[in-house]
């Protein structure tokens, strides 16, 4: 062909547009020339206009040569450009199942995804990780089917290859919980696809525990699954044949703390537990050392005897300075201290005894010594007192209590016991016992001014110590003890009506001692004001791991508080 051959030049115009007729070419040319850049614009447009020109007139050979020239090869560098179609290398991993991510690498994806699709045979993939023009990351389409990958950009797809083809397997697929988050006992429902018709060897795990309970198991549904004991917050995954379903932040269900409600007894042992719908999940008496007898026990729980931690494996007891054994009634360590030993009381004289082997009147709080009525008292009324503040309190009751004289009962709600007039003897009993009360408080009064005159702050220690002595005598009226100013006779703590005395009193748990600590809190407003309201508030004890309420109750099963 030579440039001069009309027709051959004819030829070549017509296998670039396939036809010759020059209106048409210009509405082509226009139609080719929109997208590209400015400059290259004003060349292929100024091609098409000599182009143009030499279709009208014919006759000028040497210059139609020329315009041939500028305008096809213009054309053909267009085109080109703008005929490079996306190109696959390769797909990572080439099998799995809906759901799964997987990514495509290769050539002229675009910078962005903008409009351009990716199908799997067919099925557009309708979540993309990322796109870029080398590399697209997404996640296998609900419905896909093996067969090819396909990207298309600008309406252009990219050619089937051997390397494009994505084999879907058949796996379960969770495309959302109805219900995520909740405590154990709670039902969910997991909607998906492939579960199977009926759950046969097929699993439901939430962060790999195990769900066993579920109300129906269908291809598309698991109904009303219950959150099982252990559970903690992860993926639900359901598993058939050994496959299971993908993960991703759609599938993540939010185990929450549950709430226990513990009930005690006298001695403070978890007598019942009921979750946060009053369901009765742990029932159990205990031996007097605490050996366990349970009827009813589906609680993940170890709060038993007196309220003190059980370790689950060696079934030791916690009292935080020592362990104490249920089954041989006594402490595993020696008391680490000597504050404990009474001369006048043998029991305390065993380092390794527990609470004087008076278990059914007497609670150990911290594996040192027990707590004996007026310390419990004291240290439920103020729990937002200092240590240091509690002591001169405790001190001041247990200098109290050192005058067990027969005509000093007055000091403990009590009254002369070798007075043969009774009555004479209860009336002197309780006119002494509110003179000292009111005396007590004065002089507390009187000294706390003088401690603030002084410029300090917070409560007089020698005020403390005058409102112990009258909290004592004040707090003792209330126990079942002395309750009516019972007859006092002075006996040795050697004398058995002595022990029984003591024994009656020492149990911290009595419903007496709820109306002592409330007694005892008047008493301190009464005295100090207002202003120190906030040490009757707050908690020494610090709450463990679970959520719960004690509440002590009567004989009859009445609830008398709780806290």
């Amino acid at each position: 062909m030579t440039w001069n051959d009309e027709a051959a030049i004819a030829n070549l115009a017509r296998a670039v547009y396939g036809h010759t007729d020059h209106s048409r070419f210009e509405a082509r040319f226009d139609q080719v020339t929109q997208p590209a850049s400015r400059r290259l614009n004003m060349k292929m447009k100024a091609g098409r206009d000599n182009f143009s020109a030499c279709f009208a007139a014919s006759a000028r050979p040497a210059q139609w040569n020329r315009i041939v020239l500028v305008g096809v090869v213009t054309l053909l560098l267009v085109g080109h450009a703008h005929a490079q179609a996306p190109s696959i290398a390769g797909i990572t991993p080439n099998t799995g199942g809906v759901g799964e991510y997987m990514a495509i690498s290769g050539s002229n994806f675009g910078a962005t995804q903008g409009t351009s699709t990716v199908t799997f045979n067919g099925t557009p993939a309708t979540v993309v990780n990322t796109w870029s023009n080398t590399h697209i990351a997404t996640y296998v389409p609900s419905g896909a089917t093996t067969g090819h990958i396909v990207v298309s950009v600008g309406g252009v797809s990219s050619a089937t290859t051997p390397y494009d083809v994505f084999t879907v397997i058949t796996t379960p697929y969770i495309s959302g919980l109805a219900g995520n988050s909740g405590p154990v006992g709670s039902v969910f429902t997991v909607n998906g696809s492939n579960f199977g018709a009926s759950q046969g060897t097929s699993t439901l795990t939430i962060n790999g525990t195990r769900v066993t309970q579920y109300h129906y198991w269908t291809n598309n549904q698991i109904g009303a699954a219950v959150v099982p004991s252990g559970a903690t917050t992860g993926y639900v995954v359901v598993t058939v044949n050994g496959a299971s379903s993908p993960t991703n932040q759609y599938v993540i269900y939010t185990v929450t703390p549950t709430v226990y409600y513990y009930f005690d007894d006298a001695l403070g042992s978890s007598r019942v537990i009921t979750n946060s719908s009053g369901t009765i999940c742990y029932d159990a008496d205990f031996y007097p050392f605490g050996g366990e007898r349970a009827y009813t026990n589906t609680c993940a729980q170890n709060y038993k005897f007196t309220g003190k931690e059980r370790d689950s494996e060696s079934g030791l007891n916690n009292f935080g300075a020592r362990y104490m054994s249920s089954q041989y009634g006594r402490f595993m360590s020696p008391d680490p201290s000597n504050q404990s030993v009474d001369f006048e009381l043998p029991q305390t004289w065993n380092r390794y005894s527990y609470v004087l082997n008076n278990a059914l009147n007497m609670v150990d709080r911290n594996g040192q010594w027990p707590t004996y009525t007026h310390t419990e008292i004291i240290n439920e009324a103020f729990p937002g007192m200092s240590a240091s503040d509690l002591k001169i309190l405790n001190d001041a009751s247990k200098e109290a209590d050192t005058h067990q004289e027969s005509y000093n009962s007055w000091m403990h709600g009590m009254s002369d016991g070798t007075d043969p007039n009774t009555a004479e003897a209860i009336y002197v009993a309780m006119q002494l016992g509110d003179q000292q009360i009111t005396k007590d408080e004065a002089q507390a009064r009187v000294e706390q001014a003088k401690w603030i005159a002084e410029g300090h702050t917070g409560i007089s220690p020698a005020a403390l110590q005058k409102f112990g002595n009258a909290l004592h005598i004040i707090t003792d009226r209330l126990s079942p003890a002395h309750a009516g100013y019972q007859p006092w006779y002075g006996q040795s703590k050697w004398n058995p009506s002595a022990w029984w005395h003591f024994l009656r009193e020492s149990n911290p748990r009595d419903p007496n001692a709820n109306t002592a600590v409330q007694a005892g809190q008047a008493a301190f407003q009464q005295t100090f004001g207002d202003e120190f309201d906030w040490m009757m508030l707050g908690s020494q004890q610090q709450q463990e791991q679970v959520t719960h309420q004690v509440c002590s109750y009567d004989d009859d099963g009445n609830i008398i508080g709780c806290h």
